[in-house]
């Protein structure tokens, strides 16, 4: 038998680090085939969709670079500006100024926003065969509903051994420690 929470968990980290690479969404696509849990995903607005899209285009390394490179086209441009005499190249030295300095700022933002998903996104596997889920975090809690081994949940809090996962399609409750692992 194939371990599919192992595979499943493995190409999620490797996801994190490389968020567009085709062969790990795929492979990581045909792993997540095999469990038994198929939970659909809430609907994202569209300009969530389209922000997750521009940032995970590229690393955190990437748009800092970019912001690097853009903030010192806008310091040159500056120079220009207060260093010519002449008017044209004073509107091109003020417009260029400004317009590298936007797009600074949006690639510092893209670079800080990449981050900040990355330390405080919370996420694990479910590598119990089968699990209940629980109201409260005891173990005589009321059972919500079960999952399965495979199925990706999102850590929102946790209380000892216990932790608080919302799945997908936004059912939340309570599981023990030992039946996930962290990505």
């Amino acid at each position: 038998m194939t371990d599919y929470p192992n595979a499943i968990l493995n190409y999620e980290r490797a996801l994190r680090l490389a968020p567009n690479e085709i062969d790990i969404r795929y492979n990581l696509d045909l792993a997540n085939e095999k469990i038994e849990d198929k939970i659909e995903p809430l609907p994202q607005l569209f300009y969530k969709r389209w922000f997750y899209s521009i940032r995970n285009a590229a690393g955190q390394d990437v748009w800092a670079l970019l912001f690097l490179v853009c903030f010192a086209a806008s310091v040159l441009a500056l120079g220009l500006f207060f260093l010519s005499s002449k008017s044209g190249f004073k509107k091109l030295g003020f417009y260029g100024c400004f317009s590298f300095l936007s797009a600074a700022i949006v690639f510092i933002s893209l670079a800080f926003s990449m981050r900040q998903w990355q330390e405080i996104q919370r996420e694990a596997i479910v590598f119990a065969g089968s699990v209940s889920v629980k109201s409260s975090p005891v173990e005589s809690g009321t059972g919500l509903f079960v999952v399965h081994s495979g199925t990706k949940v999102k850590i929102t809090d946790e209380i000892g051994e216990w932790r608080r996962v919302k799945l997908a399609d936004g059912n939340e409750g309570w599981l023990q420690s030992g039946d996930i692992e962290e990505l």
